[in-house]
């Protein structure tokens, strides 16, 4: 129950809700102080319960990344909130290279959007493999191996909302804004992006750059095969 609770009160913290009355000092001159402590847990509970059930919520999350993520089924994803967001002009995609090169840097065969088609230019960098799409604008990348640990980092303006999607089924998240990036194992610091979407499939992590609205983002992404 330690455990549960203090999750709990972590996730609360991180979802932004509308304001609501001041309940709390109403409360406390009708109730107990015991009876005001079950409440409140009772309260917390159904705030993680309501978040769970709705998939579009918009989310604030706060750095670094917490047990919110790992409840989406992004376990190796984190975002960060800075008041600036620094970013640098080399996208470290690596080294050209070509359908079997990718393959051996991700353990298996790359996903890619049947939509699409074979990329312009694929690249490696480490175990992430990067398809770069010219005449779309369109960037996919993913990384595969063995994940451990946060693989990717976004960092977005503490003004930037970012949102909680379903991709093809699965959880994931949509960044409308611009904001930076980095994959934790490649050289170098973030880089600046455009709205991304990013979510986890059969043990990789997946970043979709270049669509300009979510609802094109979500459709393409559900071709990836």
């Amino acid at each position: 129950m330690p455990d549960l609770e203090h999750d709990l009160r972590a996730l609360a913290a991180e979802v932004e809700w509308p304001p609501t009355p001041d309940l709390a000092r109403r409360w406390n001159q009708m109730a107990t102080p015991p009876v005001a402590i079950r409440l409140h847990r009772r309260l917390l509970v159904a705030l993680a319960a309501a978040l769970l059930l709705v998939p579009s919520a918009a989310l604030a999350l706060p750095a670094p990344r917490h047990a919110i993520l790992d409840a989406l089924g992004l376990r190796h994803v984190r975002v960060e909130r800075r008041p600036t967001v620094p970013v640098g002009h080399d996208p470290h995609l690596g080294a050209r290279t070509t359908a079997a090169g990718a393959a051996r840097a991700l353990g298996g065969a790359p996903l890619l959007p049947a939509a699409l088609g074979a990329p312009d230019r694929p690249y490696a960098i480490g175990s992430i493999v990067t398809a770069v799409y010219d005449r779309d604008h369109v960037l996919l990348a993913q990384a595969g191996g063995a994940l451990q640990g946060d693989i990717l980092r976004k960092v977005v303006s503490v003004d930037d909302r970012v949102r909680r999607v379903r991709v093809a089924g699965r959880p994931g998240l949509w960044l409308a804004a611009g904001h930076a990036y980095a994959w934790t194992d490649a050289t170098g610091g973030p880089v600046r992006s455009g709205a991304a979407l990013v979510w986890e499939r059969d043990g990789r992590v997946l970043r979709l750059e270049g669509p300009r609205s979510e609802r094109t983002a979500l459709r393409l992404a559900e071709t990836i095969r």
